[in-house]
Formats: structure tokens, sequence, C-alpha cells
């Protein structure tokens, strides 16, 4: 059976640590680029009990897992064991131990490669990427729980787009720091906090935001899946322009109104510069991406004007 033993020593009390790897998004959060990370079944008790059943993608591998809680103790140990999987055994044990500046975090990972003697070829560069995995896992738990540490009281954020490429990035991060995500979606999911809307026909109730402490839009018709006639120009003008319009009229109608407003414009805003460096000072430009984001940005402006911190 094989061995490999990871270390860190993290300046954040051990509560924090701990309950880290607890919450929703964890395992998608500290899963490294190179490999995307599905939760296709977990018990409702899960991870302090029960299965969770992943899809885990790498390259063209696709690979089904179950794993089983076979330990938990808050504060000390969380151990899965792989009831399915590439491995004939795997068992990862999490240690937490306070210490005077913080925790330290251990992973120990026992396993054993399938296949016999054959499998036993694959040894080292199943070993390198364990390395890499853990490697990664680490850092990126180190650097989360800094960023989370500048914001420690829980807030709601409302996320349009949350399913896009940096929306579900930042739904992974806010969740893992504490924070409730609610998705704004023209398809909510039954069962969910989702909130329904759809900006083509200007449909948003204003109860469903009120009380939410910040809003970050992220939402709007990808650019670069169809080609660009007229008629799709026209709809990317439209469909950006009324969300961000629908969104900044109705916070600046609520009376809970959220404390920030944060939309993802782009550098299209400035056209086609040439040689020339663009500054928060330079003009828009005359372009197509140019207009879009022009529509996008005066959308913002009645939540603006109503006094919400408008990014």
């Amino acid at each position: 059976m094989k061995h490999a033993h990871f270390q860190s020593d993290l300046p954040f009390p051990i509560d924090d640590v701990f309950s880290w790897h607890l919450r929703p998004n964890a395992i998608s959060r500290i899963t490294p680029p190179w490999q995307t990370v599905a939760v296709l079944h977990q018990d409702t008790q899960f991870p302090m009990a029960g299965v969770q059943e992943l899809r885990l993608t790498e390259g063209l591998l696709k690979m089904n897992i179950q794993v089983r809680i076979s330990a938990f103790a808050p504060n000390s140990v969380l151990t899965d064991v792989m009831e399915r999987g590439p491995f004939a055994h795997w068992e990862h044990a999490h240690h937490f131990e306070r210490t005077p500046t913080g925790t330290r975090l251990s992973d120990d990972i026992r396993y054993t490669l399938p296949f016999g003697p054959l499998g036993a070829l694959a040894a080292g560069e199943v070993k390198r990427n364990i390395d890499r995995v853990f490697t990664y896992r680490h850092r990126r738990l180190a650097h989360d729980l800094a960023r989370h540490a500048l914001m420690p009281t829980p807030q709601v954020i409302v996320i349009s787009g949350a399913t896009g490429f940096v929306g579900q990035a930042l739904e992974q991060f806010l969740t893992t720091g504490g924070h409730t995500v609610k998705r704004l979606t023209r398809t909510p999911r039954p069962g969910t906090s989702d909130i329904g809307w759809n900006p083509d026909t200007h449909t948003l109730n204003p109860a469903d935001l009120e009380g939410a402490d910040a809003v970050v839009h992220l939402a709007g018709e990808n650019i670069s899946t169809k080609r660009w006639t007229n008629a799709q120009v026209d709809y990317l003008k439209t469909n950006r322009g009324s969300a961000a319009t629908l969104l900044g009229k109705t916070l600046a109608g609520l009376t809970r109104k959220p404390k920030t407003f944060i939309v993802a414009s782009a550098v299209g805003f400035y056209g086609d510069t040439g040689a020339q460096t663009a500054t928060e000072h330079t003009g828009p430009g005359t372009n197509i991406s140019a207009e879009v984001t022009r529509r996008i940005e005066a959308g913002l402006e009645p939540a603006a004007a109503a006094g919400i911190r408008t990014v």
C-alpha cells in the first residue's frame, strides 16, 4: 500500500478551517483547473456521514467515483474511503490540529493501485499526479481562507450568470466562505433559492431581491457562439442592455437595497484604440462592442443614483 502525506500550517482558527471542508462546493473549489468534478448524488448528512457520488473528468478520461465518510470528529478528523473508483483501495484522512498560530492541516492518503503488477508500472505517474493535486489544494485553501477573513460576516449575494465560467467559480468561492448565493436565472431549479427572471420580457419580481447584501450581474447573450449577423448584433445590444437596465431600475426601487451592485462590462467599451493606451478617462469607442458595453453601463445609472455602490 502506498502512502502520501501533505501538511500546511494555516494562520486561521480551527473552526474556520474545519467548517470550510463541510460547506457546499468545497470539493469543486479545490479541484485543480486541469480536472473537473460534478456531484452526481450525495446523502443529506454528507459530509458528516453517508455517501457521495462524483464524476471526475481529466482530459478525455471520465471516472465515476463513490466515497463514504468513515470517520468524523468536529475540529479533529474527516476521513473518506473510496467504495467505487479507479483505485483498488483509497483512504483519505484530513487531520486538524490546533496550533499557537492557527491550525495544522494534514492530508494522509493510503492507496493501492489496481491490476496488480501491471498497475504498478504507473506508480510513478500516479504519485506525481497526487502530488500536483494536493499541492494545488493546499494553496487554494490557504488563499481562499485569507480572502474570506476579509469578509467574515455571512452575506446574501445574488448572482446572474452563475452557471457561466466566471459565475461558477464565484459561487463556489462565496459558498465555501459561508455566504448564501442566490442564482438569478431564466430557469430556476425547483426546491432551491433560485430567483426567476426574463430580461427579454422585463420580468423580475422586486420582492425576490429585497434584503440581498450584494448583486453581481454576469449574465448576457454569449458573444462568441453565433455569427454576428445583423439580427444577432441587434439582439446582443438589446439583450445585454435590457438585462442591466432591468436590474438597475429594480434595485433602485427596493426598500432594503443592496450595499453593492457589481456588473461585468468589458474592455470592448474602448473600441479599437490602436497604439493608444486606454485608461479610466478614455471615452467609449464606436464599434459594436463599444455600443454593447455602453448600453450595459447606462443600465446601471438608476442604481447608482439611488445610492447603491455601483461598480
